[in-house]
């Protein structure tokens, strides 16, 4: 990861990481090579932020289009990539819904969706996105 970037771009850490070796060489490891990440659980082991209000520095932009149907509303979803040159990878556009509404009926869909009716939420998963698909619909 190189931060040469003067965008305003904030980077965070997990406590575990090694920071000297992450500030010098832009490299991701941990400070005691000893110990391990836990094993199949998502561990966060960088944040970033970028506040500006300057769309062009918007690496993807996303429409919602909604409509009133005769029972319901329908919402045609889509995502385009702004920067040909970025390669975005395991994309996950978190989509709220109304509670007690039921499962939403999936129409076509680039990708993949998981719908999580504990938390009132569509997931749609893009495992990438790039010059090559920089165009999606749900």
């Amino acid at each position: 990861i190189y931060n040469e970037d003067k965008k305003g771009v904030q980077l965070q850490t997990h406590p575990n990481v090694d920071k000297k070796l992450f500030t010098s060489e832009s490299l991701i490891g941990l400070k005691n090579p000893e110990k391990s990440f836990p094993l199949n659980s998502d561990v966060g082991v960088l944040k970033w932020r970028l506040q500006t209000t300057d769309d062009a520095f918007i690496p993807l932009t996303i429409n919602c289009w909604p409509s009133e149907s005769g029972n319901g509303c329908d919402v045609n979803i889509e995502y385009e990539l702004q920067e040909e040159n970025l390669e975005l990878n395991d994309v996950v556009i978190t989509i709220p819904l109304p509670s007690g509404v039921g499962s939403p009926v999936i129409g076509d869909i680039d990708g993949d969706y998981h719908h999580d009716s504990r938390r009132n939420i569509l997931e749609w998963c893009l495992p990438v996105i790039d010059a090559k698909n920089k165009i999606g619909r749900a």
